[in-house]
Parts: structure tokens; sequence; C-alpha cells
């Protein structure tokens, strides 16, 4: 994979819906892809964690909570985010326009 393929991943974001939280010193969040397009090679069943940590809401993410998660990177562990902002009414008003 080229440096410039790589830049292109980089930008590309996934819908998720939050399955739980895992609490402890680097407490996670563990997602599963939501909705019709889901980018190769995830599908439905892969799960994808973010750190609680880079959550930057007061709330802490829900059960079912459908997120946007960006820089997702494989890892010997599975997929991880290093971005992730709730899916909220303005943001769903900004990818529809598009």
């Amino acid at each position: 994979m080229s440096n410039e393929q790589y830049e292109d991943d980089a930008d590309l974001t996934v819908l998720a819906s939050v399955r739980c939280t895992v609490d402890g010193v680097n407490a996670f969040v563990v997602t599963y892809p939501y909705g019709d397009s889901i980018p190769e090679p995830l599908s439905k069943d892969t799960s994808i964690t973010f750190a609680l940590a880079d959550w930057n809401r007061k709330r802490p993410p829900r059960y079912g909570q459908v997120v946007e998660l960006s820089a997702v990177e494989r890892y010997e562990g599975g997929w991880r985010a290093a971005k992730v902002c709730p899916v909220t009414l303005k943001s769903n008003k900004k990818e529809n326009r598009t």
C-alpha cells in the first residue's frame, strides 16, 4: 500500500453502534459497524474499539448509541479508532447535504 493510499484511508469514517464499555485503567468502548455503507475489509460483525479517554462528552457513550469513528487502524488485537464523535441531528443533517 502506498503512502498516498494510506492517507486516503485515514479520511474514511465508519458509523458504529456502541455495544459495551470495558472499565479499567485503560477503559475502552466496543462498537460494531452500523448501516449499509460499511467499508471493506470491515463487516457488521467486526468489532472496533476506541479509548474512553478519546470521548469528549460529559456523559459516557450509551449502549446502542451511534458514533462516527475515524482514523481506524488494524492492530494485533483488532481494529481501533483514534477519533470518535456521536452522531447527532446536526452531524446527520450535514451528512445528508452531501
